[in-house]
């Protein structure tokens, strides 16, 4: 039986800036997998989406991984979860997007219609909008206070929903790998090299990423098996030649997109090699289609 494994997170699992599917990272992890496990029956599918975070890729995964039965789930996240917020001006944990809906629902109704048929009064609602975000920003970069909270929120909602998909794996005896991605400010700070990326100075950012990396310790206190599913690889671009493989603050060019892949096959060969060894062909009873009684 085939073996499978299934990608969620972001643009960045996505591999959005590779210059064809044959160069994302998970293509070339795939490839790695067969290598290292010396079977080429082991299919990597991408069912990561641009801008989500690990709200979404909670239910993406119980959605539409889980009834899959897959035989390891790696979510590659981090980013999105710390720093949509900063950029987007929605509320830490909340998909992005959510924020722009409610805002078109329950927002005004004129002024929505006004917007969307006057160019001029169009520029004004766009120009409005960038100045809350630059004001955001500011004050996180600037108040410490409001930074602080800022961070606290963004890793408590980033962890639980880790954790929740990580206890639910647990529960169920499913292979599951959380891998904190890899950003331009690490390396960036890890090199002494400024490279500002027009969201949060480097070293904000990196506090953030510091933040999140606290707080799955602290809930592995309670849930042991989360810390053996926590992956940082959030290093991975500490070199010249992996800073150089940025196209933007997070996303990476077909040289980063190997790294990325020869970063995670090794520890993903070992957990789906085990996960193979142990599984069943038969689905789990709560995988099962059972037919409705007549």
């Amino acid at each position: 039986m085939a073996a499978r494994v299934f990608v969620l997170g972001g643009s960045v699992a996505v591999g959005a800036a590779a210059t064809s599917p044959e160069k994302t990272w998970h293509a070339v992890l795939e490839q790695e997998l067969r290598r290292l496990l010396e079977r080429d029956d082991i299919h990597v599918f991408n069912v990561a989406q641009g801008a989500f975070v690990t709200v979404q890729e909670r239910l993406a995964f119980e959605l539409a991984v889980l009834p899959r039965q897959p035989d390891l789930a790696l979510f590659l996240d981090g980013a999105n979860d710390a720093l949509l917020p900063a950029s987007s001006g929605s509320r830490p944990g909340d998909p992005y997007q959510t924020g722009l809906r409610y805002a078109q629902i329950y927002g005004n109704p004129l002024w929505r219609f006004l917007a969307e048929n006057s160019a001029v009064l169009s520029e004004l609602a766009r120009g409005s909008f960038a100045r809350y975000i630059k004001q955001a920003e500011s004050e996180l970069a600037t108040d410490e206070e409001r930074f602080r909270g800022y961070a606290r929120a963004v890793a408590s909602a980033y962890a639980e929903n880790v954790a929740a998909v990580m206890n639910h794996c647990h529960a169920h005896g499913i292979a599951c790998v959380t891998a904190l991605q890899p950003i331009r400010a690490v390396a960036a700070t890890a090199l002494g090299r400024p490279a500002p990326s027009g969201i949060l100075p480097d070293r904000r950012q990196v506090d953030l990423f510091d933040a999140l990396k606290a707080e799955i310790a602290d809930a592995a206190r309670s849930w042991p098996w989360l810390a053996e599913g926590f992956l940082d690889v959030s290093g991975a671009m500490n070199s010249e030649a992996g800073i150089a493989a940025f196209t933007d603050a997070v996303h990476l060019n077909d040289a980063g997109q190997v790294i990325l892949a020869t970063v995670l096959a090794g520890p993903i060969a070992d957990r789906l090699k085990s996960a193979i060894a142990h599984r069943s062909d038969a689905p789990p009873a709560h995988c099962r289609w059972v037919p409705p009684r007549r």
